[in-house]
Parts: structure tokens; sequence; C-alpha cells
């Protein structure tokens, strides 16, 4: 057994990596064939749909739909599969949840609450039966966007992405706990990351009560709640950056700690006035943690839609928000300086 294959053992005994070896370099598909074979899967799959749906009643959408879902989830648990069937797979599933959620739709007389529930419970049992990563992430990306509106349905918009921040960073937060459930856990928090982005941003640019005719909720909604809420958001900032020096073994007593816990407090005032903040920051702390650098990405992503989009929300001022957005870079700078000359410097080594 040759050293790499010796590697690969042992990250798949840990957990770490699924499958088998992948080929050495001579077997490397150029990008563009597996370019083409991705987008021959999609149209076959997509075909494939509007033959099956051609004349099938709500029932039928729904038979349809499941059988879809079962021969990509057959087909992405093959071992060793090409591009094409890995897309294909994809494609397959994408028009299976698609079918059976038009028919939920259209049995339940177009009811939003209904099709909410189906999307979640569809979502869940993909997301656990096909192993790809793109997959699992659009899947819990739609069951999250579901779930948020299944909060606005019983209280608030605004309440919605509360516990979805607070699963977003138990998740990053506990990613090495299991190494068995490490991929599972980073699809998820990529696919939670991508659905309070939506949230937060693109649904507020097009409000979804103006195009769905599902009502509010009629229960009454006390006159704290909404403060509060936006008080949890700093809470779930700031527990995390707590959780996240323990699970270093940092002690909150010492410099490091307090100077963390000091650092983070002004973030969790901001979040108050901009929610928004919390699963964005909290992500890019967790994911500088992690030394994972595409969850660094997403997050400086989501955090300049997000304070772009919020600079033109209507709920505050211009001038209210201009001075708050300076007052959040003067923190930033601020903490940028203490950590340079109040935490310990690593001891300097001469070399010849």
């Amino acid at each position: 057994m040759s050293t790499a294959q010796a590697l690969w053992a042992r990250l798949r005994a840990q957990y770490l990596v699924e499958g088998e070896a992948p080929a050495a370099d001579g077997g490397h598909t150029p990008w563009y064939i597996r370019l083409l074979l991705g987008i021959a899967g999609w149209l076959g799959s997509f075909g494939m749909l509007l033959f099956e749906l051609l004349d099938a009643g709500p029932a039928g959408m729904v038979v349809t739909g499941i059988v879809l879902c079962a021969v990509a989830t057959g087909l992405a648990r093959i071992r060793g599969a090409n591009d094409f069937l890995t897309q294909f797979a994809f494609a397959i599933s994408l028009a299976g949840q698609a079918a059976v959620l038009l028919g939920v739709g259209q049995l339940s007389d177009e009811s939003i609450s209904s099709l909410a529930a189906a999307t979640v419970l569809l979502g869940a049992v993909l997301f656990v039966a096909v192993p790809q990563l793109g997959h699992r992430v659009w899947c819990a990306a739609l069951a999250a966007l579901a779930l948020g509106w299944i909060g606005r349905s019983w209280l608030l918009w605004q309440l919605a992405p509360l516990p979805l921040t607070a699963l977003l960073a138990w998740l990053w937060l506990s990613e090495f706990e299991r190494a068995r459930f490490a991929a599972p856990k980073r699809a998820g928090g990529y696919g939670i990351l991508f659905a309070l982005l939506v949230m937060f941003t693109a649904a507020q640019w097009l409000p979804l009560s103006l195009l769905l005719d599902e009502p509010q909720s009629t229960l009454a909604v006390p006159p704290l709640l909404l403060p509060a809420a936006s008080a949890a958001y700093g809470l779930v900032l700031l527990g995390s950056v707590v959780l996240l020096l323990r699970r270093e073994e940092v002690a909150l007593d010492s410099a490091e700690g307090r100077s963390a816990i000091a650092l983070t407090l002004p973030l969790a005032a901001a979040c108050y006035f901009a929610p928004g903040l919390s699963p964005f920051l909290l992500s890019l702390i967790l994911g500088f943690a992690n030394g994972n650098r595409v969850l660094q990405g997403l997050s400086v992503m989501a955090l300049l839609l997000y304070l772009g989009r919020y600079y033109y929300l209507l709920d505050l001022t211009l001038l209210d928000k201009s001075l708050l957005l300076i007052a959040l870079g003067a923190v930033l700078l601020c903490a940028r300086f203490l950590l340079q000359y109040l935490l310990p410097r690593p001891e300097a080594h001469d070399h010849a």
C-alpha cells in the first residue's frame, strides 16, 4: 500500500473522508469535460421531469417526485460515480423535490403553511439520505427557509432567524466533536448561512407578504418581544464567543479571555440595532477558529451584502445608520489595536 493510500485509509477510519481513494493525476478529467457532463446531466433530468409530469395530477406528481428522489438517492450512493452521474442524481433530486412540492401545494389548496411543512420534512429526509455536499447544502438551505416562513406565520418574520442563528453557532462550535458527523455539520452550516443571508437581505427587498396571500399570525405580540429578540441576537454572539474560549481551553479570567469578551460586547450591542450582524460575525469568527477559509469567505461576503442592504432600510434614518456604521468601524479598529498591544506576543527567536 502506497503512502497516499495509507493516509486515505486513516482519514476514512476517522470519518473525515468518504469513498475510495482518488485516482492519480493522470486520470484527472479536465474541467471543461466535467462542465459538459454536468450540463448534460441537468438537461437529461429536467427533460425527464417534463415528460413524467406532462399529464399527471397532484397525486401523480407527488408519487412521481418520491420515485425521482428515491432514484436520485440510489444513484448518489453508487461508489465511484463519475461527474455525469453525480450531477444527474443531483438534478433528478431537484426535479423530484419540485414535483412533490407542486403536488402537495395543489392537494392542500395552495396552503403555504402545509407547503412549508412538507418542504422541511422533505429537506430533512434527503439531507440524511443523499451524502453529496452540494445536495446537503441545498436541502439545509431550503428547509431553513421553510422553517423561517413557519416562524413568520406563527410570530413575526423578524423573530424567525433567531433559532436558526443559534443552530448555526452550535453546528460550527461542535464541528470537530465527532469526526463522523463533521461533513453533515459543515453542509448544514453552509445551508443555514445561505438561508440567513436570504432572510436578512433578499427577503427584505421584496417582502414575501407581497408574493403570498398567507396571512400574518393573529397572536397578540407582547410589546417587549421585539426588543428582547433583538437583544437575543447579541447574546447568541456573546455566548458563542464564550463557548469558543472554553473549547480552546482559554480561561475567561485570563488576559486573552477578558480581551475577547471586552471586544465582543460592543459587537453584541450593535446586533441590537442590526440583528443580521450576529450570524455573519459568529460565522466569520468560528470560520477563523476552525481554519475554514470557505466559511470565512462566505461570511465576509454575507457581511458586506447585509451592511449594504441595512444602509437602505427605512426603520432608521440614513444619518442614524451612518453613525452606527462609523461606530462599528471604530470599534473594529480599536479591537485590532488592542489585540496587537495588549495580548502577549510570541517570543522572538534570533536567527544566525
